[in-house]
């Protein structure tokens, strides 16, 4: 039970990691 609660926290953080790494993917491309 723990690890599925660190595991779920960890797919969570990469996420929103994944969607800043995209937002500023587009700002630094766009100038």
């Amino acid at each position: 039970s723990c690890q599925a609660s660190v595991s779920r926290m960890h797919a969570a953080f990469g996420g929103t990691f994944k969607k800043v790494y995209e937002f500023l993917s587009t700002f630094i491309t766009s100038g």
